[in-house]
């Protein structure tokens, strides 16, 4: 009797074999899924290398505006926008007061948003020891609107804090967070 050489659920194989032949084919070729392209500019055939197909994606990394093909045809589906904008500004305080306006497209490229905003500062170069606070921001059509109040530790004062004055630059990171109309967090 013949020593089993192999044995698996699906096959079993007893003594020595001259040929197994087993059959991988798997039908044929399809066309290629969507690709990815990313260029300069709207997509022509200067920035895309190959001939397009339906779905294939292409990322204007210019302006972040993504492109679809779709019926033979490029057609804008959305854009990529940061969700944390930095800047350093400079501003003048006055009575330990500093206001603040930025458009929210120039920042996110959008010009509506159902979620709130985070603001961290630091302000560069001021004297000594900082008390700062930021009132909520506000957002006005486009226009996010908010003031840094500070002032800073001052033995010679008869409070020890004196309200920030002069020319400073403020570094700046503004993020949107999550829609809290419904006063959960």
């Amino acid at each position: 009797m013949p020593e089993v050489v192999v044995v698996d659920p699906e096959l079993s194989v007893y003594g020595p074999v001259e040929e197994i032949t087993v059959s991988v084919d798997v039908g044929q070729t399809g066309t290629r899924g969507s690709k990815q392209f990313v260029g300069t500019g709207a997509p022509s055939g200067s920035t895309v290398p190959e001939t397009p197909l339906a779905n294939d994606l292409y990322l204007d990394v210019s302006n972040s505006y993504l492109y679809q093909y779709i019926d033979s045809t490029w057609t804008q589906v959305g854009k990529f926008a940061p969700t944390t904008y930095n800047v350093v500004e400079g501003v003048t305080f006055a009575s330990g007061s500093a206001s603040f306006t930025f458009d929210i497209f120039d920042m996110f490229g959008i010009t509506e948003t159902t979620g709130s905003f985070i603001v961290q500062h630091n302000i560069i170069g001021a004297p000594g020891m900082l008390a700062t606070t930021i009132t909520q921001p506000v957002l006005t059509g486009t226009d996010l609107e908010f003031d840094v109040e500070a002032k800073y530790f001052d033995l010679s004062a008869p409070e020890f804090w004196s309200d920030l004055s002069g020319n400073y630059d403020v570094m700046l990171s503004i993020s949107i967070g999550e829609d809290n109309s419904n006063g959960v967090s």
